[in-house]
């Protein structure tokens, strides 16, 4: 059986888009990086409300998505630990469509 971290209830398209842009989002918070996430991030919900998957799935799937970008163990751990935050909390206001 895969692991929740596999996410195969979402398409591999989208957990790849994901992680490129979580790539991309821990160098840098400017609005073209903020526009990038939303976007992936709608891609997961729309994919996850199909589905009929709660809001926990999603949080799984960024949260390993996040895990797996190259030298996040080298970024400031406070400036990692906002990025996460800030990620998670988009994602949570896109399922619920609070934004």
């Amino acid at each position: 059986m895969p692991s929740p971290a596999q996410a195969p209830d979402f398409s591999d398209a989208a957990v790849q888009q994901l992680s490129e842009v979580l790539q991309l989002y821990v160098s840098s918070w400017d609005e073209t990086r903020r526009t990038t996430l939303r976007v992936a991030l709608e891609r997961l919900c729309a994919e996850a409300h199909a589905a009929k998957l709660g809001p926990e799935r999603l949080l799984v799937v960024v949260k390993a998505a996040w895990a797996r970008v190259p030298g996040i163990e080298r970024v400031d751990r406070e400036r990692s630990h906002v990025a996460l935050e800030r990620a998670v909390g988009h994602c949570i206001a896109l399922y619920y469509g609070e934004s």
